[in-house]
């Protein structure tokens, strides 16, 4: 498969004004996931709601499984959520950010009956990887595609302990979009080992 349109060249040629307009930084995520996530398996959801949940909570992103068998009475499931905002927003540091991801996610999870799920926070070209796994947290995921699959970070702190990436760099490129495959390949049943 070739790589994504959005090459690392031209991520790197968008000056700082492009990252400052959290429109434009949710667009291209938008071009990553409608790429590794064909409309034929899945849908992508901007401003997503919940069913059953906080309608004032909005996701800026979902990926929506379609015919998951996670359900068979209701077969959209969540594969992946992101939060994106512009860089240098203030007080929407990418801690911010995990933030209201996780208030976002908490209850995405029990609409879907505790199924797991992966989630993205990002400010401008730095982002976060996560696995939604339990009722209480967020999960934060090392990139470094051991085998393939995001290990779960060694971390203590939480999820804002979770290591930051930078767009720009040509691994964490490189390995965000390996993540994404294997999220693409691997949504159900999602290993439960996270």
């Amino acid at each position: 498969m070739p790589g994504p349109p959005l090459t690392l060249d031209i991520l790197k040629s968008l000056d700082s004004t492009f990252w400052a307009n959290e429109s434009h930084v949710n667009g291209v995520w938008n071009v990553f996931f409608n790429f590794y996530f064909e409309g034929d398996k899945f849908i992508v959801c901007p401003e997503s709601t919940l069913d059953d949940a906080d309608s004032r909570l909005r996701g800026d992103l979902d990926i929506i499984q379609i015919n998951s068998p996670r359900d068979p009475v209701k077969p959209l499931s969540i594969a992946l959520s992101y939060e994106g905002k512009r860089e240098g927003a203030g007080r929407a540091t990418v801690d911010a950010v995990v933030g209201q991801l996780q208030k976002y996610a908490t209850n995405a999870y029990k609409t879907q009956k505790g199924a797991n799920f992966f989630c993205i926070a990002a400010e401008g070209t730095t982002f976060r990887l996560f696995v939604k796994s339990s009722a209480d947290s967020l999960v934060g995921l090392n990139m470094r595609m051991g085998g393939g699959k995001p290990t779960v970070a060694s971390n203590t702190g939480g999820a804002t302990a979770a290591t930051t990436y930078d767009l720009l760099n040509a691994e964490n490129y490189r390995d965000i979009c390996g993540a994404l495959e294997y999220i693409r390949d691997h949504t159900f049943p999602l290993d439960t080992d996270y």
